[in-house]
């Protein structure tokens, strides 16, 4: 998904009352207009491929 548009995400790390929180950011634009965005936050790196995971299990459902 897409196959009519472009996907986009990209993790960072920021600091938040001084603890490290990771932070995946992913955007969906089709064709047609319509558009998803997704943010997941998580405490530990190796948490990445939870977030990764969710972000990838996105889907629309058009008629």
């Amino acid at each position: 998904m897409p196959v009519d548009g472009v996907r986009h995400a990209f993790w960072t790390a920021s600091v938040p009352d001084g603890r490290t929180q990771y932070e995946l950011y992913g955007f969906t634009v089709h064709d047609d207009g319509t558009a998803v965005g997704a943010a997941c936050m998580w405490n530990e790196l190796h948490q990445l491929a939870w977030a990764l995971h969710a972000w990838r299990s996105v889907r629309r459902d058009a008629d």
